[in-house]
């Protein structure tokens, strides 16, 4: 679930206008910033977990706390040894949580489609919106892709540490010969359908801004100044 970013399918933050869960994301990382001390950044990574929790997301979010903290622990070792301040090193590897946290808000509760639709909502030019559903849809291709073409390999014994050459011919050609295939299939698909970035707008499901979606980023935005400021 990690790796292929799937989207849960319950929760009140499915609900969500995806805008709105993308603020939050980045309030979430400027008051992660922000805040100076200790108890109240554990405070926060507290109500983030919590409001995680309620959206019926546990597993996701103690597994990313879970991959991330290795690398938070990382990070709050070289901030000690450059300044020696326990606090700022703690602050330091917290912040990496923060943005564990941040990406199963939106990432996890938000389908690529979704994301177009609320683009479009706010009339943003077609091409950014196409770019962006082309981008988040190419990442999980080739991560299968890749994963397919290691174990082949492995199963015809090759020797990936001991041969440069054939770890750039048994990987990189077939992963760029795959680019050129999807990208070649992706242009047909849209002149077929008649695609293009200009004219009129249509959408098969429409995702207006609800007063819900305001009164949870207004919501999100005080608790995360209160837990800022106190």
């Amino acid at each position: 679930m990690i790796a292929g970013f799937s989207v849960v399918s319950r929760g009140f933050l499915r609900n969500i206008h995806p805008l709105a869960k993308m603020a939050c994301a980045l309030l979430l990382f400027i008051f992660c910033i922000i805040i100076r001390e200790v108890p109240q950044a554990m405070a926060y990574l507290l109500f983030m977990i919590g409001l995680l929790i309620l959206s019926r997301m546990a597993e996701i979010t103690f597994k990313m706390l879970f991959l991330a903290f290795p690398f938070a622990f990382l990070v709050g070792i070289c901030n000690y040894c450059g300044w020696h301040s326990m606090e700022s090193g703690i602050l330091s590897g917290m912040r990496i949580l923060f943005i564990g946290t941040s990406i199963v808000l939106f990432a996890y509760t938000t389908t690529p489609a979704e994301l177009v639709r609320s683009l479009e909502s706010v009339k943003l030019p077609r091409a950014l919106t196409l770019g962006t559903l082309v981008s988040m849809r190419f990442l999980p291709v080739f991560i299968d892709e890749w994963t397919r073409i290691v174990q082949s390999m492995r199963l015809r014994g090759g020797p990936f540490h001991r041969n440069p050459y054939f770890y750039y011919r048994s990987l990189c050609v077939p992963m760029i010969y795959k680019i050129f295939t999807v990208s070649d299939t992706l242009t047909l698909s849209l002149y077929t359908r008649g695609f293009s970035i200009y004219g009129n707008r249509a959408c098969f499901k429409e995702m207006p801004f609800k007063i819900i979606d305001g009164v949870f980023l207004g919501a999100f935005a005080a608790i995360s100044l209160a837990l800022a400021v106190l």
